[in-house]
């Protein structure tokens, strides 16, 4: 088996350096590399900071998928089993703490979405909008701790140029739904970035030490969104 997985690695190996040698004006470059557990990794650069990684157990499935941003995992990556079922997305990013996923997908065997385990954003929020027309939009907070009392889920959305929304500041809710739905007015025709985050805070959470003290925390999860989006004057 182990002289099949070699001769086949070799083979890749041929396969990328052809391709790279007929693509001398790009800067895309694929390696492979095999660590001792049998499983190996295959790496293709898309530019000076960003490496599209995928890592095969050693039956050949893929482990783990998603890119790297200066070496750190950065974005969705996909997590499977050796069977091939995708168990995990999580869109992983590093604050000044460290490591920390900011929206976590869990699946169930039967490749249902676990709520009690997950934690993630539905944003549904057209490709194409229209000048000067309300486009309607929502989000939708899917959380683990929407049983949660006193929890409280705000939306902010950030300013832009030739965008407008039709709240000033944010917009808030209480229900386990979590469900936000607001309008976007486009003022100019071109291509734009809506950005904005979601807050999921708790207003009761209590703190207890050991010198039988206690103090009110406020926890807050923070959900970032991004949508790329086209304006036009009219379809």
């Amino acid at each position: 088996m182990k002289r099949v997985l070699f001769i086949f690695l070799m083979l890749l190996l041929v396969f990328f350096a052809c391709r790279t040698k007929h693509k001398k004006s790009t800067n895309v470059v694929t390696r492979v590399d095999i660590d001792s557990t049998g499983e190996w990794i295959i790496s293709k650069k898309i530019d000076n900071y960003r490496d599209s990684i995928t890592l095969y157990w050693s039956n050949g499935r893929v482990k783990e998928k998603g890119i790297l941003f200066n070496h750190y995992k950065k974005g969705w990556w996909n997590y499977y089993d050796s069977l091939g079922n995708l168990y995990v997305k999580s869109y992983e990013a590093f604050n000044k703490k460290g490591k920390f996923f900011e929206q976590k997908i869990v699946f169930l065997k039967n490749g249902q979405i676990d709520s009690t385990k997950s934690m993630f954003l539905n944003i549904d929020i057209k490709d194409t909008l229209i000048v000067g027309k309300k486009n309607k939009a929502t989000v939708q907070l899917v959380s683990k701790y929407r049983d949660k009392k006193s929890r409280i889920v705000c939306l902010k959305m950030l300013s832009r140029q030739n965008i407008s929304y039709d709240f000033k500041d944010s917009i808030c809710t209480l229900d386990k739904k979590s469900k936000l739905t607001f309008e976007i007015i486009p003022e100019k025709a071109g291509k734009d970035t809506l950005k904005g985050y979601v807050v999921e805070q708790f207003l009761d959470t209590i703190i207890y030490h050991e010198d039988d003290t206690a103090t009110l925390s406020f926890p807050i999860h923070k959900y970032n969104i991004t949508k790329q989006v086209i304006i036009v004057d009219s379809l």
